[in-house]
């Protein structure tokens, strides 16, 4: 036991004052036959009042005495720490890019400072290794543990972070129209680098790296997205368009052509783009004879359509038939039939 004596303070410490792996808390005895205040101090100021202190880090530490006389002595003491422990670790982490792989960060341990070489490491309390870096570290807290030739140990924390998610989002699937057209719209939740759409219908886009993208498909189609950003991180998004085949053409039931310029003739008729062409439009008498016929004409066209006469002549009000063979834009042929009634 080490004794530092003053006038009327004095300090009973270890041997040596030093702190090493094996020891790495020393205990400071204060003691005086003073009645008046005494305290532990520092350079960082007032440490205690009590005659015990527990030291854990190297410095200077004094124990102050005061007298009734206004009068203060001290005794100090300065603790060591022993240099050939460990001290630090420069550490290089390496933080995962992207967040769809959990278990991409990395930890190289790139010097030391203190300690006997050769050095072990150990991540998470497994066994000790001579490897100096430890990969495919999942994302929250590790810790490293070095021990150095004569046993001693200094351990830290690390932590691998998720990274920001590259989120992609074309919205809901959508129904359409056979004709019409629908807007793409991607949402990405941060810079990009690249942008690939593709379709099951093997669609050419004219802007792969854009974010909108107006489709008018023909049938239901797939369209999916996928995006890169600059760390190489991928995500994809897909969305249906589904395509209604139920032709919305229409046909008048009954019709005047009286000419007052109102509902004078009986035309097909399309609230979409879905018709190419009319490939044929025919309407017969009750008796099964032909009394209008016209073929590969454009719909919504009254003009093109009867006008309710036959060989030049109006016909006398009754109910026709008529058939349609339609052409769509995807190609099919579909035909349609049904009566009109003629009206004076």
């Amino acid at each position: 036991t080490l004794v530092v004596e003053s006038n009327t303070a004095s300090i009973q410490a270890p041997q040596g004052l030093q702190l090493n792996c094996d020891l790495d808390t020393l205990q400071l005895v204060g003691n005086t036959n003073s009645t008046a205040q005494t305290y532990w101090q520092n350079t960082s100021g007032v440490l205690s009042e009590i005659e015990t202190l527990l030291v854990t880090a190297p410095g200077n530490y004094t124990w102050v005495v005061g007298s009734k006389s206004g009068c203060i002595d001290t005794a100090s003491v300065q603790v060591i720490q022993d240099s050939t422990t460990i001290q630090r670790a420069n550490l290089s982490v390496v933080q995962p890019a992207c967040e769809a792989v959990d278990g991409t960060g990395s930890l190289i341990v790139q010097n030391i400072d203190g300690g006997l070489a050769p050095y072990l490491y150990a991540i998470d309390k497994n066994q000790f290794t001579t490897l100096n870096n430890f990969q495919l570290l999942s994302i929250g807290e590790h810790t490293l543990t070095i021990q150095d030739a004569n046993g001693c140990t200094w351990d830290t924390l690390i932590t691998i972070v998720a990274p920001n998610q590259l989120e992609v989002d074309l919205g809901e699937d959508l129904v359409i129209q056979l004709g019409e057209q629908a807007l793409l719209n991607l949402y990405v939740s941060k810079p990009f680098q690249t942008i690939l759409w593709t379709s099951n219908t093997n669609d050419i886009f004219a802007c792969q790296n854009c974010i909108e993208q107006l489709v008018s498909p023909i049938s239901s189609t797939i369209y999916k997205v996928s995006v890169r950003d600059e760390n190489g991180c991928t995500s994809q998004d897909q969305i249906v368009i589904y395509v209604d085949q139920s032709y919305p053409i229409f046909f008048p039931t009954a019709f005047s052509p009286n000419g007052d310029g109102v509902n004078d003739y009986f035309y097909v008729q399309n609230s979409s783009n879905l018709v190419e062409s009319i490939e044929q439009l025919a309407v017969f008498d009750r008796w099964g004879n032909r009394v209008f016929h016209r073929g590969i004409f454009l719909s919504n066209d009254e003009k093109l359509g009867w006008d309710g006469s036959w060989n030049g002549k109006v016909l006398n009000p009754g109910v026709f038939t008529w058939v349609a063979i339609i052409k769509l834009i995807n190609g099919e042929s579909v035909t349609l039939s049904g009566e009109i009634n003629l009206l004076n």
